[in-house]
């Protein structure tokens, strides 16, 4: 049931927020619509209005299907195949709206080609030269750099600590996983303000004050980004250092730490695109640009003539990649390498949770062994070993956690931490004690368990 909340705390939320983003399309950007871009005087064309129409509607229908198919996750009783079944839907969420958004572009470029709509600035790039001239950076560097030291202060903590203390790797790389999204903000925040000035005007001055309100939008966006971050890490270290562990605290922190950050990057969008309408709506002569061609889908920019790396999004919000730039390549690979490992995950789990527990006495040690030697302890380490038929509760501190495998780091009410490899569905368990740890062991069938502790009480 937790692993459920968590999932759907962090993985449900895509779903609303695709659809929200993928029908902000239907709406003129620039006069693109759904990744095509069309001459003004047809942007509300009956056939047009008709295929945007349609497209919503399809929207909402994966929508309402995809929103009550995770019900059915909540009565599996294995928490791999729950998993598995998350990283299904969250995939076919992301497709099939990706794959309704190819149809409805493919449909609106093939009327556009029939009707013989023409823009005529067809794949030119315009550059308004006082604009370029003026084109300076919005984004205040020094309100970043406390964040990014606070963020620092976790790692260079957990990395001063000796080695040889306990869950240390772990905790390392938990800090600077989360920490280094801070720097990432900042980095991308730099990025977008040395994006290419937008030319969507012949007048120099609203072109100005379009790039520079639109760049101070995203700056106080990624500032917010970053120190919500900030105080995100902060937190979650106050976990690993056991300052508050409980599992609710970490959910709930994490789950008003991902509303805020999908909130902050909606509204500075919302704001962009208000600012278009207004000045749309004023009396101007606009600037278009048919470029359409470097638009794979209407989604994906590949343009090897272009050596910016990050531009305006046609789909959804905030900035794109160059996928024709080194960076873009990088980004691709990274990409495939996410989808890929998805699978991989989902089925190492499976491993984990469907592998029975093997325990024995061999060579004067007791060896837990689960997919891999976990636990080996010698017998002349052993200060004390006794059988329990009751397991006292437990609560993870690093390991896996599921309803027939506890394994890792837990800590456990009356023993303290301890290192676990067992069943916590069986009813005898191992309790052994060293000089410097204490292990809870137990096979997958109760009377190996015990055979095991009457051959070291035999022994010893």
């Amino acid at each position: 049931m937790i692993l459920n909340i968590i999932f759907v705390i962090c993985l449900y939320p895509i779903l609303p927020v695709l659809y929200f983003v993928m029908r902000m399309n239907s709406k003129p950007k620039k006069n693109v619509l759904i990744g095509v871009t069309l001459p003004t005087e047809f942007l509300e064309d009956e056939e047009v209005t008709k295929l945007c129409n349609r497209f919503k509607k399809n929207l909402k229908k994966i929508m309402i299907i995809y929103a009550f198919i995770p019900i059915i996750f909540f009565f599996m009783s294995y928490m791999s195949i729950a998993l598995t079944m998350w990283m299904i839907w969250m995939l076919a969420v992301i497709f099939v709206t990706s794959w309704s958004y190819i149809k409805y572009n493919k449909k609106l470029n093939l009327l556009k080609a029939e009707k013989q709509w023409k823009i005529n600035n067809v794949n030119k790039t315009f550059v308004d030269i006082k604009t370029v001239q003026e084109n300076v950076g919005i984004i205040n560097r020094l309100l970043f750099i406390p964040a990014i030291i606070i963020s620092a202060i976790p790692i260079v903590y957990e990395l001063m600590q000796p080695i040889s203390t306990k869950h240390y790797l772990t905790n390392v790389i938990i800090t600077i996983s989360i920490g280094f999204i801070t720097l990432l903000c900042f980095v991308i925040g730099i990025l977008m303000d040395r994006q290419k000035s937008e030319v969507i005007s012949l007048s120099s001055n609203i072109n100005a004050n379009f790039n520079r309100a639109k760049k101070r939008i995203w700056s106080k966006c990624w500032i917010y980004m970053v120190w919500t971050n900030t105080v995100y890490t902060i937190a979650i270290w106050m976990c690993i250092e056991n300052i508050f562990s409980s599992v609710m605290i970490i959910m709930l922190i994490s789950m008003i730490y991902t509303i805020l950050i999908i909130c902050i990057c909606i509204r500075a969008c919302l704001n962009i695109r208000k600012m278009q309408q207004k000045i749309v709506s004023e009396d101007f002569e606009e600037v278009l640009c048919d470029d359409d061609s470097n638009w794979i889908y209407g989604m994906i920019y590949y343009n090897p003539n272009d050596k910016h790396t990050m531009v305006d999004k046609r789909v959804g919000m905030g900035a794109t990649v160059n996928m024709a730039t080194p960076a873009g390549k990088w980004f691709i690979g990274l990409a495939v390498f996410s989808i890929l490992i998805i699978p991989v995950m989902c089925i190492w789990l499976m491993f984990e949770e469907f592998t029975p527990i093997r325990l024995e006495f061999s060579n004067n040690q007791i060896v837990a062994e689960h997919l891999k030697v976990e636990y080996a302890i010698d017998i002349d380490d052993i200060k004390e070993i006794k059988i329990i038929t009751q397991l006292p509760d437990t609560k993870k501190l690093i390991g896996t956690g599921m309803d027939k495998l506890e394994k890792g780091s837990f800590t456990v009410n009356g023993y303290g931490d301890c290192d676990l490899c067992l069943n916590p569905q069986n009813n005898v368990f191992i309790v052994v004690t060293t000089s410097d740890n204490t292990y809870l062991l137990s096979d997958e069938d109760n009377v190996v368990t015990q055979k095991v502790y009457a051959e070291v009480e035999k022994n010893k």
